[in-house]
């Protein structure tokens, strides 16, 4: 293989998977002002939802548990600090979950993939 690649959050979500949860937070957020630290957290609410309903939509076709997606996007995926990070590529599955599935989610816009240059 001529590069390796790796899996890093994507931003922003280019498509609009609203969910009645996702759009009550949106819903609640004041309009035209900077953000505060409440904001910030609904925002968080927002991603989690999203994440949420992309996982179920992945575990359906993939029969990898939601909770397994889940938890690959929040550990895997965003540092201690918060921060995106990036998830190394294998063969047939990365940090412990399959490829098939990261594809999904990178059709879901949710993570994506960069090509690296082997040294």
């Amino acid at each position: 293989m001529p590069g390796a690649g790796a899996w890093t959050p994507w931003r922003p979500v280019k498509r609009d998977p609203m969910t009645p949860e996702s759009q009550g937070v949106i819903d609640r957020l004041p309009p035209h002002r900077p953000l505060n630290p409440e904001d910030e957290g609904k925002l968080r609410q927002l991603g989690r939802a999203v994440i949420r309903t992309e996982a179920a939509a992945v575990a359906a076709q993939t029969g990898v548990k939601e909770r397994t997606i889940r938890d690959w996007c929040e550990h895997e995926l965003i540092t201690e600090q918060g921060n995106r990070g990036q998830v190394l590529m294998g063969a047939q599955e990365s940090q412990g979950l399959s490829n098939d599935a990261i594809h999904l989610l990178q059709n879901a816009y949710l993570v994506r993939a960069e090509k690296r240059l082997e040294l």
